[in-house]
């Protein structure tokens, strides 16, 4: 006999959690950013804390230096108003 006879061929993985992701609002991004910047903060840590990855703050960090870490529909409002009037 074989010793993996009684063993399950197949095995069920349950999911706790199978909510949307999470949206943040442009000010929590910009919240999180400016706490990113204090002294004694590392970015793993504040990432952890917030549960995003590393790599999500980074790029926050990134577009927040270059002003784009605003949504682009307000920025397509404004674009659309202009030619409106």
């Amino acid at each position: 006999m074989d010793a993996h006879e009684d063993t399950p061929r197949i095995q069920v993985l349950s999911v706790s959690d199978t909510g949307r992701r999470q949206r943040w609002t442009d000010d929590e991004k910009d919240r999180i950013v400016e706490e990113s910047h204090r002294s004694g903060v590392t970015l793993a840590e504040l990432a952890r804390r917030h549960e995003i990855s590393r790599s999500m703050l980074y790029d926050w960090r990134y577009r927040h230096k270059l002003g784009r870490n605003r949504a682009i529909g307000t920025a397509l409002q404004s674009v659309l108003a202009c030619r409106l009037s």
